[in-house]
C-alpha cells in the first residue's frame, strides 16, 4: 500500500479576529506525532482513493483518521447532498448512502436533535432546489447574532466554490469575508452590499453547509468567532471527532473524519489541528462539518471509523459522491 507522511504537528493558530486584530486560540498541551496515511482498498472506481492514518500524541494518546480523495475531473462522479428521509427527520449515514447507492458518504451540517422531526442548521441544495437555509441568526449571553455561515457547493460546470453565505429573499449571497461577530462585539444582519464582496451564489446545483471555515486561498483561517460558533458548546480548542470537506486546486475533493472521545482509539482534533491537516493535504479551501457523535465515514456501505456514541447517530443530512446522474 502506498504510504503518505504528513506531519500533524501542534502548532499554535493565530486566525483572523472580528475586528482584524489577531485572536489567540488555546492548544491542548499533548503534541500529536507526524501522521502516517496508508492507501486502502475498499472497491470503489478508480477516481476514488481511500486513505487511513493513525498518529500518537507526546502523552501516548493515539489518533485515528480517513480521508477520501475523488479525482472530480471524471465525470462519472458526482457530488451530493441529501436530507434524511424518515419521519424523525434524521437517519444513519450508512441508511442514506445506501438509499442513494453512494459509493462515499460522510454526515453533513448541524441540526437540533431534540426536535420532533428534527431540523437542520444547514444549507441542503440538491440538484438546483434549496430543500434547507442556512440558519440565519443564533442567541448568545450578549444577544442575537446575525451570521454567514458557510457552505460548500458544485457549480454546473463542476467547479467547486466555499463561502460565508446568507439568504436575502429567494437569492442566496456569497461574501469573501464573514460578517465581523466577536464574543464581544455583534455585527449588523449581512446585505447586499455588507460584508465585503457580495454576489449573488449563482450556477450552484448543490450545496451543503456548515462551518466553521478552516482554510481559504490554501491558508488556514478559521473563522470560529465570525460564524458565532462560541457559545454553542462546539468548542475549537478541545479535541473532537470532527468532520470537513475541502478541495484542491488540481480538483480533488477530500472527505475527511477523525475520531475522537474515545481514548484508546483516538483521541480526536481541534479546529486549529483539523484545519493545519486539510492545508497538508493539499486544500485550497476546506470547511468543518458537524462532528461528535455526529462524524461518520461511509465507504460502499461500510462505516470507515468507530462513532463517538458507539453506535451510528442518527443525523438530517450527509454529503455523498454517487454515480452521475
Amino acid at each position: 500500500m502506498a504510504q503518505v507522511v504528513l506531519s500533524l504537528l501542534l502548532f499554535c493558530v493565530r486566525p483572523a479576529g472580528a475586528d482584524g486584530d489577531e485572536v489567540q486560540v488555546a492548544m491542548p498541551q499533548s503534541a500529536a506525532q507526524p501522521m502516517v496515511w496508508s492507501e486502502q482498498d475498499w472497491g470503489t472506481p478508480p477516481p476514488i482513493r481511500v486513505f487511513v492514518g493513525s498518529a500518537t500524541t507526546t502523552d501516548g494518546l493515539p489518533i485515528r483518521a480517513w480521508y477520501v480523495d475523488v479525482d472530480y475531473s471524471d465525470t462519472s462522479l458526482q457530488v451530493r447532498p441529501y436530507l434524511a428521509q424518515a419521519p424523525s427527520g434524521k437517519e444513519a449515514v450508512s441508511a442514506i448512502a445506501q438509499r442513494m447507492a453512494a459509493y462515499v458518504a460522510i454526515n453533513g451540517g448541524y441540526f437540533d436533535m431534540s426536535g420532533q422531526p428534527a431540523t437542520t442548521f444547514s444549507l441542503v441544495k440538491t440538484d438546483g432546489h434549496i430543500v434547507r437555509k442556512n440558519v440565519a441568526k443564533v442567541t448568545r449571553p450578549n444577544g442575537v447574532y446575525f451570521v454567514t455561515r458557510s457552505a460548500f457547493g458544485v457549480r454546473s460546470d463542476r467547479s467547486f466554490d466555499m463561502a460565508w453565505i446568507a439568504h436575502l429573499g429567494d437569492d442566496v449571497y456569497r461574501y469573501s469575508e464573514p460578517t465581523a461577530n466577536s464574543p464581544a462585539s455583534l455585527a449588523p444582519p449581512p446585505t447586499q452590499t455588507y460584508p465585503t464582496g457580495a454576489t449573488i451564489w449563482s450556477d450552484i446545483t448543490d450545496a451543503i453547509g456548515g462551518g466553521p471555515i478552516l482554510v481559504q486561498d490554501g491558508q488556514v483561517k478559521i473563522t470560529y468567532d465570525e460564524e458565532a460558533f462560541f457559545g454553542s458548546g462546539f468548542e475549537s480548542g478541545k479535541p473532537y471527532p470532527r468532520t470537513a470537506v475541502g478541495y484542491t486546486a488540481s480538483h480533488h475533493l477530500i472527505l475527511f473524519v477523525v475520531g475522537g472521545k474515545r481514548p484508546a482509539y483516538s483521541r480526536g482534533l481541534t479546529l486549529p489541528e483539523l484545519a493545519e491537516e486539510m492545508r497538508r493535504l493539499g486544500c485550497v479551501a476546506a470547511m468543518n462539518l458537524d462532528g461528535g457523535g455526529s462524524t461518520t465515514l461511509v465507504v460502499n456501505e461500510t462505516v470507515l471509523n468507530q462513532p463517538s456514541d458507539g453506535t451510528e447517530r442518527r443525523v438530517t443530512s450527509a454529503l455523498t459522491v454517487i454515480p452521475t446522474q
